[in-house]
């Protein structure tokens, strides 16, 4: 008796627990709605990845059409500053490259099937780092001459580059268990990613946030 008593208040709680969830993630996507209207009005596409939720939200003609579970890097909080930091940039960026995998190279298989390149470093982290002196004034002038006309910036500078969203190795990962995984990259399911890259188009808004 005590058993089943048990069970039937587990049960009620898990089912508690799960309605709690989901209010929230519903007040959570109201709120940040609100905070970003304007920009999500604006653009036909829009991403906003929110880094301590894990979460990616894709706007479509001005809707939420789906929400993502995501990874990080290594070390998910704050902003990426220079290479090898493994952090992931925050900021208004464009997607600027799509390609499909397999990827050749050693670590090629920890990029799943799809890449979607994302324009890091842009305007704002090449002021930042020319005013800590991390790059040159010619380093600068590159970045900014790139983002200007949605051009991949160069990656080989101090602050590093090559930062985009794409799958994983085979085995995949769980949403319970650690979610920070690479370098300084976002990383979605392999079973989600395909119908993601399906169906953004190149140079649309991806805003980062804490």
């Amino acid at each position: 008796m005590k058993y089943i008593f048990f069970i039937i208040l587990l049960s009620f709680s898990t089912i508690f627990a799960n309605t709690s969830n989901k209010k929230d993630a519903k007040s959570y996507e109201k709120t940040l709605y609100n905070k970003y209207k304007e920009q999500i009005n604006k653009n036909k596409q829009l991403i906003i990845v929110v880094k301590h939720k894990y979460k990616l939200f894709f706007y479509e003609n001005k809707k939420l059409k789906k929400v993502y579970e995501v990874g990080l890097s290594q070390s998910p909080i704050g902003d990426k500053k220079w290479q090898g930091d493994n952090k992931v940039p925050e900021g208004e960026y464009k997607i600027i490259q799509k390609a499909k995998g397999p990827f050749p190279g050693k670590y090629g298989a920890y990029l799943g099937q799809r890449w979607m390149r994302i324009s890091y470093p842009n305007k704002k982290d090449a002021e930042s780092g020319l005013k800590r002196k991390t790059i040159s004034k010619k380093e600068y002038n590159q970045i900014i001459t790139a983002t200007k006309k949605n051009k991949m910036p160069p990656k080989n500078t101090a602050l590093g580059g090559g930062i985009g969203i794409h799958g994983w190795a085979d085995y995949g990962w769980e949403n319970d268990e650690n979610r920070d995984l690479t370098w300084g990259c976002i990383v979605m399911h392999n079973d989600e990613i395909e119908q993601f890259y399906k169906e953004i188009k190149l140079f649309i808004k991806i805003l980062i946030i804490k």
